[in-house]
């Protein structure tokens, strides 16, 4: 999610675990625009980060193998230490995972640090999918938030699963 870590931190990674064997598609909503099954939560015209693109490769991930997620965008402000990812991934009606987690540390895992300046980013993370991906339904929401409770982005991948 400069962009791919508000999104693979946030959700992106687990968002592309779930899907196997058909290309991934939109589900509904407003999409994020690439090759990818995300959707916005809303309408993004008011966030702070105007995302141009998310592509994954390969489309469809496999289990066990690396996936490469691309992603570009465009900060409307500097985002700063204190900003958050709120992120859920559900199987059915079972949260697997909801985490709170600190943006900033967030961005260290694809060699970004905080202050993220006001302009152009892109992000690029490859991310081991686990062989073991049971076959189920999956959800993923991810929420991320300024230092001021301001959203930067929000994106859900939902009813992704493997077959």
């Amino acid at each position: 999610m400069q962009l791919i870590t508000l999104l693979a931190s946030a959700g992106l990674a687990a968002a592309a675990v779930f899907k196997l064997q058909e290309p991934i598609g939109v589900q509904g909503g407003p999409s994020v625009p690439g090759d990818n099954p995300l959707t916005f939560c809303e309408s993004p015209d008011s966030d702070i980060l105007t995302i141009t693109n998310v592509d994954l490769e390969p489309n469809p991930p496999q289990k066990g193998k690396d996936l490469l997620i691309t992603a570009k965008g465009t900060l409307k402000e500097d985002v700063v230490d204190g900003s958050r990812v709120l992120l859920t991934v559900k199987m059915g009606l079972i949260t697997l995972i909801r985490a709170n987690e600190s943006l900033c540390d967030q961005l260290e895992k694809v060699d970004k640090k905080c202050p993220l300046k006001e302009g152009e980013l892109t992000f690029q993370r490859t991310v081991t999918l686990p062989a073991q991906i049971p076959p189920a339904k999956f959800n993923v929401h991810a929420d991320v938030y300024s230092d001021k409770q301001e959203r930067i982005t929000c994106m859900e991948a939902n009813d992704i699963s493997f077959h």
